[in-house]
């Protein structure tokens, strides 16, 4: 299953650390030396920095399911680095039995070290000296072990203690350059980028973009539409890519955030102020995936996004009610809903009936990007109300086809429950003030955000912390 290179071999030892128990297994005869060290004990988790004579292209942890099977929570496919330093989440260590993770680490010619970490339980109060982020060994108040390996090419490992307990996220990572600060595992730096002839600052970390992209026809209206920039760990998705006339400022936000390359689009649907800066974006951005019902015999938007895709030789994955549930960006898990294709073979279900709809987990907090899914009683369609009972209890909502009358039901709003909601319109739009009320029953003032005075930035930080940022209006 491995590559032909990699020969299998096996390695097993036990290190007794005072707060935490460490087992690796490594199949791999790589002389590379690879080095793992707990180098901080908070609130926010286990902190650990590993270390290689190879550059690693990537690193991924599982945890064990009810059933006891290894499911993988995070993947760094960030490469090129020699040292990294990410941490373990207290709300994923168990405070009554040992909690157990695999690891897998690939560097940079292929060769594979995987193995097993498993981690005491928690004690209920700890002290924890500052300890060392040395790569080797060190002597102090802290006890620090080798491990032995049984044979001289197996890469070695150092681990400097400590893990605690509090709920918090899954994973972080930082740059490697990074050294955390000894009380907190969260990296607290600003970044200034300058993003449409605007200074903004911005902390690390994940981030979600709702790009102002209201359009003002020749009838001076202005028209709500949808293009959201998703980053985590270098990596970019867009959610829908606004209309036509604005897939040139979509372009121009990709450009300023130095985005050449995205690793998937996710159309909802196929109405033009979703799909219709599709072509703009393709033409000068490299898009890897196109995630996308097959509308191609009913929606000529939809058949020439599919076109244009193919000739660019992107992959185009068909969204329906067997294929594509799950989407992974980075940090990101997404789950897909109202993936079957609620309009076919009629022809009077409006599109939004037949919009997709993603549910993001991250950092243990949950964004839902609603699209523009609505009900269609006529039709007996209940698009928005069934999703909403599947999703559940939400932090951040996308509000539903830019906060109009027809959608964001009470019954949907009663089974999301926001606290923070962003819309793709303007505040005072014209069919949008019943649907506002209802979301206001759940979502203080201070907590909604308009994209069409400026674009809005989502913030997640490690321990799940939102914060926003707010643009001027993108004129």
């Amino acid at each position: 299953m491995w590559k032909n290179k990699i020969k299998k071999f096996f390695l097993s030892f036990i290190l007794f650390l005072t707060f935490s128990t460490l087992i690796l297994t490594n199949e791999t005869d790589a002389v590379s030396n690879v080095n793992i060290e707990q180098i901080e004990l908070n609130s926010s988790g286990a902190t650990l920095k590993i270390t290689s004579d190879k550059n690693i292209n990537s690193v991924s942890l599982y945890a064990k399911d009810s059933n006891g099977k290894y499911i993988q929570f995070y993947k760094n496919t960030q490469s090129g680095y020699s040292e990294k330093i990410f941490s373990i989440s207290s709300w994923r260590l168990s405070k009554e039995t040992e909690s157990e993770f695999k690891v897998v680490v690939t560097d940079e010619e292929g060769d594979i070290a995987e193995g097993t970490l498993k981690i005491d339980r928690l004690p209920q109060n700890i002290v924890t000296p500052t300890p060392s982020v040395s790569t080797q060994p060190t002597t102090s108040s802290t006890p620090s072990v080798s491990a032995q390996p049984t044979t001289s090419s197996t890469p070695s490992v150092s681990v400097s203690p400590s893990v605690s307990a509090s709920p918090s996220e899954p994973v972080q990572t930082t740059n490697p350059t990074v050294t955390p600060s000894p009380t907190n595992t969260e990296s607290n730096k600003i970044i200034t980028k300058k993003i449409r002839g605007q200074n903004v600052k911005l902390l690390e970390g994940d981030k979600v973009y709702f790009l102002d992209t209201q359009d003002k026809p020749k009838n001076g209206k202005t028209v709500g539409s949808d293009a959201i920039i998703i980053e985590s760990n270098g990596k970019f998705g867009l959610i829908d890519t606004s209309t036509s006339n604005m897939g040139t400022r979509v372009v121009a936000y990709l450009k300023d955030l130095g985005i050449k390359e995205l690793e998937f689009v996710l159309i909802t649907h196929c109405h033009s102020d979703h799909i219709g800066g599709y072509s703009k974006v393709n033409k000068e951005v490299k898009i890897k995936k196109l995630y996308i019902k097959d509308r191609t015999r009913y929606k000529s938007a939809c058949k020439n996004a599919v076109a244009l895709a193919k000739k660019s030789g992107t992959e185009v994955h068909y969204v329906n009610s067997t294929a594509n549930k799950t989407i992974t960006l980075g940090n990101f898990n997404f789950t897909l809903y109202n993936r079957s294709d609620v309009c076919k073979g009629n022809s009077n279900i409006n599109e939004n009936v037949n919009s997709l709809s993603a549910l993001a987990k991250i950092n243990g907090k949950t964004i839902y990007f609603a699209g523009d899914i609505q009900n269609d009683s006529s039709v007996k369609k209940y698009s928005e109300n069934n999703t909403a009972k599947n999703v559940g209890k939400i932090d951040i909502y996308k509000v539903s086809h830019h906060s109009y009358n027809g959608n964001n039901t009470s019954t949907a709003l009663k089974y999301l429950k926001p606290t923070y909601a962003i819309v793709t319109n303007s505040k005072k739009r014209p069919g949008t003030t019943e649907a506002a009320a209802r979301i206001a029953k759940y979502v203080k003032t201070k907590n909604m955000y308009y994209t069409e005075s400026g674009t809005v930035i989502l913030n997640i930080t490690t321990s799940g912390k939102i914060s926003f940022t707010k643009m001027k209006a993108d004129n």
